[in-house]
Order: C-alpha cells, then sequence, then structure tokens
C-alpha cells in the first residue's frame, strides 16, 4: 500500500525521534561503562547451527576471493579483524589456516547464546581434517558447554573503537584489516582510515565489506530505501553518532579516502538500487547527495580491497 504525504511525514518524524532518544541512551551507557548490546549478535538471529557455519564459510571465503589471496597467503600474518560480532568463527578460520595471530577488535560486547556458541565451535571443529583438528584444540578448548580460547595467538578487545585502536594496539603490525558490514556503523571513517593505516604494515591489505543501506531505519516501514539520505546533517548526527547507526558515506567517499592515502584499491559493488528509484527520490535528498552522481548512489554493497604501498611510491 503506498503511503499519503501526511504518512510518510509522521513515519519519518516518528522514527527520528525514536533514534535520537535512543542515541543518547546509548552514549549514557557506554559512559556508564556498558558496552553490551544487540548489535552485531547475527548468530542469535539465525534459526540452525548449519546456518551460523554457512555464514561463516561465505565471509571467510569472501575475504579470499575478493582480495584475491589463498589459503597460503594467510600463513604468518598478523591480522585485525572490526566487529566480530557475536562469535570467533571467522577468527578461527584464519588461525586454523596458519594466521600468525589474530586480534578481534569491537567498540560494542554482542549479546550471544552460550550454548548455541558451544554448537557453532563445535560444528566447525567437526568438518575439519584431522591435521586441522589438532590446530583447533590448540586454540580452542570445549569442555562441557563452555568455550575457552587458549591460545596467545588470539585477541579479543572490546570496548574500544578502531578509530581509537591505537591507545590498545601497536602501529604497524598487522599484515591485514578485515571487517563485514561494520565501517558504516563508524561515525568517525576519517579517523577510522588514519588509524587503519598506522596499523598496517606496508604491502598489507585492507579488505572491507560495506552495506551502504539505511540497516531498516527507515525501510523497515516500507518507505523508499534512499530516505535516510533525505534527513539534514545535523539531525542525521543526533540520531546516529552513538549508537552504530550508518554513517551515509557513499562510494565516492571511500574512493576519495584510499587516492588519499595512496593505496593501490578496487572496489567491487555487489547489490544496487536502480536508477529509477534513485531519480524518484533524488530531488528531496540533502544537497551533498542531490549533488552526487546517480551512479555512486545506486551501490548498496561493496567490497574495498586495498593495498598500503609504500608512502614514497606514486
Amino acid at each position: 500500500m503506498k503511503l499519503s504525504g501526511f504518512s510518510k511525514y509522521f513515519l519519518i518524524w516518528a522514527k527520528i525521534i525514536y533514534y535520537i532518544l535512543g542515541n543518547y541512551k546509548t552514549n549514557i551507557l557506554f559512559k556508564l561503562g556498558y558496552f553490551k548490546t544487540n548489535n552485531g549478535s547475527t548468530h542469535f538471529r539465525f534459526n540452525s547451527i548449519s546456518d551460523s557455519l554457512k555464514y561463516i564459510n561465505q565471509v571467510f571465503d569472501d575475504y579470499l576471493s575478493f582480495a584475491e589471496i589463498s589459503v597460503k597467503d594467510i600463513k604468518g600474518k598478523n591480522i585485525l579483524e572490526l566487529g566480530p560480532g557475536d562469535n570467533f568463527g571467522v577468527a578461527l578460520k584464519f588461525l586454523i589456516a596458519g594466521a600468525n595471530k589474530i586480534v578481534c577488535l569491537d567498540k560494542f560486547y554482542s549479546n550471544r547464546d552460550v550454548s548455541q556458541q558451544y554448537q557453532i565451535y563445535k560444528a566447525i571443529r567437526d568438518e575439519l581434517l584431522p591435521e586441522e583438528k589438532i590446530n583447533f584444540d590448540n586454540i580452542v578448548k570445549l569442555d562441557s558447554q563452555a568455550v575457552e580460547f587458549i591460545s596467545d595467538k588470539f585477541e579479543y578487545i572490546y570496548g574500544t573503537g578502531i578509530e581509537n585502536a591505537l591507545n590498545v594496539l601497536s602501529p604497524t603490525f598487522f599484515d591485514m584489516i578485515v571487517s563485514r558490514a561494520v565501517l558504516e556503523h563508524i561515525p568517525d571513517l576519517d579517523a577510522t582510515f588514519d588509524t587503519m593505516d598506522k596499523l598496517l604494515c606496508t604491502d598489507g591489505y585492507m579488505i572491507h565489506n560495506v552495506d551502504l543501506k539505511d540497516h531498516g531505519i527507515f525501510t523497515s516501514k516500507g518507505l523508499h530505501p534512499l530516505t535516510f539520505l533525505s534527513v539534514s546533517e545535523k539531525i542525521w548526527k543526533l540520531m546516529t553518532s552513538y549508537n552504530g547507526k550508518p554513517n551515509r558515506m557513499r562510494i565516492d567517499y571511500y574512493r576519495r579516502k584510499m587516492e588519499e592515502l595512496n593505496y593501490k584499491y578496487r572496489i567491487k559493488t555487489i547489490h544496487i538500487t536502480t536508477l529509477p528509484v534513485i531519480e524518484e527520490i533524488k530531488p528531496q535528498l540533502q544537497s551533498q547527495f542531490r549533488k552526487m552522481l546517480s551512479e555512486d548512489l545506486m551501490p548498496e554493497t561493496i567490497f574495498l580491497i586495498a593495498k598500503k604501498r609504500n608512502k614514497n611510491n606514486s
């Protein structure tokens, strides 16, 4: 059913007020040391353990295939995973493949079902080859429905965002920095990329899957998928500055940032909004988005693959 002009206006402002209140509640809780959230609780929403396994394998395989690297390229590498959420299955895949160390960094602690997590890790082990199971057992201890990471090759840090990661991590330590649906949640991407640049070794890789959609803020009520780009910057910050909702950066930002940092990069568009859908709402968008090429408003999901070059190289 098509919404009337008044219904759209009411829904938009109802959502705006809801998210402004939630945003400041999140900020207060974070300052009080409460880091738990349902954001990132991906596996908690899955219907089966097989769904979780499929997701973990897909995320890991995507990192390799989009970066055009193999399992052999992982051996001996130090890896930083941003926003692991409620499960460390992807990190475990890197370690089993021979990574030297992996650090999982998250600003928040994603709520998780302990029993479900045990079953996921057990299922991961069950599908491994015998020699891989030995690697698994040297990293993870499964005992009486409990999961314990016992190797110093794995480290989990929460309560610190990537933009502040230099407070807890050493510069030029990582060979790879990976993330899935994380960068769009970070309010200050300039600070984030500057930090990642300092953490990444020369010839190291960034591999980021970025979701450019509104994450259901307005689309959950049947509104246009680009409605969130019609909200003023001031109001959007009131809605999202603390709670990890989308920062609204488009594909053009990632191109500019990679060129600014002198990285060799590729951006692969995975899903798009069609041009007719964009043109339908473009006159209503905020000026910074209205002035953009429609083609740069099309991407909904992208993969950024970037290699750090020596700063003396052009």
